[in-house]
């Protein structure tokens, strides 16, 4: 039997820590181990809809974030199939007809539903007017596993690599799978659950304690924060709220900031950051003990989190427009964006812009146009020499980051998905070459002329194209 893995993620927001470490490190691991025959992994839309039907924009918007973080973890799309449910149109229908497979009593039972109910509020008979919850339970959220069970055993999974929460919705996929099979015969495959390794990663906590990171509860660190981000979030997490003083003993049980040092520490980095100790049970004995603050734990995961997070970019930077047109000649391919301004000494950030056009090799090179000048033709115009976006001044440094970095990630995906689309393309030529060169290798053994007309001709075509193309 082959081995397959099916996992995904619901395109709600950016993904954050806990799906790295609950199943999107260990994807990566498991797509560059070569022990599965095929790996899909799933933006699942038609679920995210279940519990936003008002808001289907946030989901379509979400869906370029999501595929984004897959990206920048590692998932490669030449190794692992990525792909979108609602485009999937078979999955709605098989859910469909695994609802009569499961009882609502079932569904009532299973804790990570009961857990996802009360997380978003909703609520059977909500009194009008009442804010903190939302009127009933919607059918599509309520049957959510039976969606998830479709999912995975229309593509054969066999194995689902999840965080812990998801337990018991493996286990309500593989109910079905015996009710189907038993009805049906053998048919469906049973799934096993692949769990996190490190038992630290199986549920990591949100930065205020409380059992689940989770958009809705603000308590996320997102794959995508800046380093400041990282630093103000850790800096405001729940510890031990017994430990007041330096010198007082502290519990490192339920304590988030060593939950997430087990989660993300590894022991080059007391070495590399906190020398004074060698491990990280030296570093919780001297806590237990007391005599160690919190900001100097805190401190220690900022430093490990960002080395895991940081950009790997270098910043160049050109005293003038003329300067930053040379830069582009200079590195070229090596440039993953160009940052203008609009007023730059020597020549105009327009002006750069125009000169860029006029070069070749560059169109893969995104530019962001950066000016407090926000009238309509202002940006209309950087639009049309080229730019790929357009950020007014004052802004948010926080904000500017974030739309650099989609713009990178969005063309590094571009340039990937080119390339993947030109090697089929070049394979297929060559396979068509092959079968030409076989029939007339066939012809020419029933008529010696007729198999050089085949050749012939095809050299002819290729000529009369290549002239087409030219023009």
């Amino acid at each position: 039997m082959a081995k397959i893995i099916l996992t995904g993620d619901r395109p709600t927001g950016r993904l954050h820590l806990g799906h790295f470490v609950g199943s999107l490190r260990r994807r990566v691991e498991l797509q560059n181990s070569g022990e599965f025959d095929e790996i899909f992994i799933m933006i699942a839309d038609a679920q995210a809809l279940t519990d936003n039907a008002d808001n289907p924009e946030k989901v379509r918007q979400n869906i370029i974030e999501v595929a984004l973080d897959y990206l920048s973890v590692g998932l490669d799309p030449a190794k692992s199939t990525l792909f979108i449910q609602s485009q999937v149109t078979e999955l709605c229908e098989l859910a469909f007809y695994y609802m009569n497979l499961v009882t609502v009593q079932r569904l009532q039972r299973n804790p990570t539903v009961k857990a996802e109910i009360a997380l978003r509020g909703f609520a059977e008979g909500a009194a009008e007017g009442d804010t903190t919850q939302r009127q009933g339970i919607p059918v599509g959220f309520f049957t959510y596993p039976i969606s998830q069970a479709s999912d995975i055993t229309a593509f054969r999974a066999t194995t689902v690599p999840v965080g812990e929460d998801q337990e018991p919705m493996i286990e309500q996929t593989r109910e079905i799978v015996h009710k189907f099979n038993a009805v049906y015969g053998e048919t469906l495959v049973e799934p096993e659950i692949l769990l996190p390794e490190n038992a630290a990663c199986m549920r990591l906590p949100g930065t205020d304690g409380k059992a689940k990171m989770s958009k809705s509860l603000n308590n996320c660190i997102y794959l995508s924060d800046t380093a400041e981000e990282v630093k103000k979030k850790v800096m405001g997490m729940y510890t031990d709220p017994d430990h007041l003083r330096v010198e007082d003993p502290g519990k490192v049980e339920g304590n988030t900031v060593f939950t997430y040092l087990d989660a993300f520490s590894r022991p080059e980095h007391f070495s590399k950051y906190l020398p004074e100790y060698a491990s990280l049970d030296e570093l919780k004995a001297h806590y237990r003990r007391g005599g160690l603050g919190d900001v100097k734990v805190k401190r220690l995961l900022i430093a490990i989190l960002n080395e895991m997070l940081k950009d790997e970019y270098c910043i160049l930077e050109a005293d003038n427009g003329r300067a930053a047109l040379d830069m582009v000649d200079r590195y070229g391919d090596e440039l993953s964006l160009v940052l203008l301004d609009i007023v730059m000494p020597g020549i105009s950030g327009f002006e750069v812009l125009a000169g860029l056009s006029r070069r070749s090799g560059i169109d893969n090179l995104p530019f962001i146009m950066i000016s407090s000048e926000d009238s309509d033709d202002m940006v209309l115009r950087a639009y049309e020499l080229g730019a790929s976006d357009y950020i007014n001044r004052p802004f948010d440094s926080r904000v500017v980051r974030r739309r650099v970095s989609n713009t990178i990630r969005l063309y590094a995906k571009q340039r990937r998905l080119t390339s993947l689309l030109s090697q089929q393309y070049n394979e297929r030529v060559k396979n068509s070459r092959m079968l030409i060169d076989i029939m007339a290798g066939v012809m020419e053994l029933r008529n010696g002329e007729s198999g050089r007309h085949v050749t012939n001709i095809e050299k002819l075509t290729e000529l009369l194209l290549g002239c087409l193309v030219q023009r």
